[in-house]
């Protein structure tokens, strides 16, 4: 799967969408910084799974109340 968002684009997030379903791209705050992530809620757990498009990284599964979700990322913009 090539990655969706590339070095050097930029992202639109709507910061007044933060509930993670349905499943997409969202910005999440980390340790003080962004991170864009695919995030997939499992309702059968009551978790989110966080899904990174780059294969270098594991999915992992986290509790909702662990992450602070910024907003959905709504566009792409791609600088060429």
């Amino acid at each position: 799967m090539s990655p969706k968002i590339k070095p050097g684009d930029g992202v639109v997030i709507d910061t007044t969408l933060t509930l993670p379903t349905p499943e997409g791209l969202f910005a999440l705050r980390v340790m003080g910084e962004l991170d864009i992530v695919r995030l997939q809620w499992k309702p059968a757990l009551k978790k989110l799974m966080i899904i990174r498009e780059n294969p270098t990284y594991k999915t992992f599964v986290v509790d909702p109340s662990a992450i602070c979700i910024v907003g959905r990322v709504i566009g792409i913009m791609r600088y060429e």
